[in-house]
């Protein structure tokens, strides 16, 4: 099973849309909702007010001010600081404060005495709250940050710079402090500026080796457009793997995954802070069957395109318990 498939690209050497005409070049900023003028209430968790409906209420409120879920963390775009910034639980108790009015008493019924008086969020609740899938799965879900503003390949569009702020159709959140420059650059102009930041550099070759060290500069300016976010290419290592035996007058199978990363990895450093879980997206799922029996000797091998019966996408967020498992018919795999 791989991880997130997501736009096809176009043919390489599609001109910036914005090539011809500067003008046409996409907004620099996707602009934030402005701070509410009157702050709704909220009623903290206590007596007769669960932890669940909270977390519920809270994440409709600040779901639309740059709030996103980003794998299995929370990020928020600090306005005063003009960047994103991971929330942790004493950044959640004040960063809410700007937008709701949190208290410990329920909204007055008509005709009784208004008690609600401006109370903090309690520390024990803030971190119940970003853990909470209530609270999570209401915040916009970002695949990656960039400190700039970088290209991305895209069919409708083809070549184009991503605004700051989040895209919508990549889930990329740039960071609104994104150094700007110039995107109207003539290239006789551009070869020039990258003569001279390389002048001083004393190339063997000068040819082959100055166009080596410009290609290394570009792959890091150009990474959206060769990952598998723009390439349309599953990773190429499984990220979760499940074996069990089929059983049932119903045929069945149903078991829980095991999780996989590379050592040192990001995401075993993700996973090792918090609790390890899949990113809602688009999977890979790879059906193998032990007909011979292989696991019998040797519970360790490794099942390969012999006991590959088919292969479906899946998209899911997939949410624990056995109630919410997420299914997938034995119909849709295909060769």
């Amino acid at each position: 099973m791989t991880e997130t498939l997501n736009e096809t690209p176009m043919p390489v050497g599609r001109k910036l849309i914005f090539d011809d005409d500067p003008s046409q070049a996409p907004a620099w900023e996707t602009a934030l909702p402005p701070l509410p003028v009157e702050k709704p209430w909220i009623q903290l968790p206590g007596e007769g007010r669960l932890v669940s409906a909270f977390a519920q209420d809270l994440g409709g409120q600040l779901a639309p001010h740059g709030l996103y879920r980003w794998s299995e963390r929370v990020l928020a775009e600090d306005r005063a600081a003009n960047q994103s910034t991971l929330l942790d639980a004493p950044r959640l108790v004040t960063f809410v404060e700007d937008f709701v009015q949190c208290t410990k008493h329920p909204a007055p019924a008509e005709g009784e005495e208004d008690k609600r008086v401006v109370t903090s969020m309690r520390l024990g609740d803030a971190k119940l709250v970003l853990a909470a899938d209530r609270f999570r799965n209401q915040l916009q879900a970002v695949e990656h940050v960039n400190p700039i503003r970088l290209p991305v390949l895209a069919p409708a569009t083809g070549l184009r710079l991503l605004p700051e702020g989040v895209d919508d159709k990549t889930r990329i959140l740039t960071e609104r402090r994104s150094l700007p420059y110039r995107l109207d650059l003539p290239i006789d102009e551009a070869r020039s500026l990258l003569d001279g930041l390389l002048g001083e550099f004393p190339f063997a070759d000068a040819a082959y080796a100055k166009a080596v060290q410009l290609a290394a500069m570009l792959t890091v300016y150009g990474l959206d457009l060769l990952s598998p976010r723009a390439s349309n290419a599953w990773e190429s290592k499984p990220i979760a793997i499940s074996d069990r035996g089929v059983s049932g007058k119903a045929k069945l199978w149903q078991h829980s995954l095991v999780l996989l990363a590379d050592r040192d990895s990001e995401r075993a450093r993700l996973w090792s802070g918090s609790e390890a879980g899949l990113p809602t997206g688009k999977y890979l799922l790879k059906v193998h069957v032990d007909v011979a029996g292989r696991l019998k000797s040797d519970w360790n091998a490794t099942l390969g395109e012999a006991e590959l019966i088919g292969e479906a996408v899946v998209e899911s967020g997939w949410p624990k318990g056995y109630g919410k498992m997420t299914v997938v018919e034995a119909g849709r795999l295909r060769r």
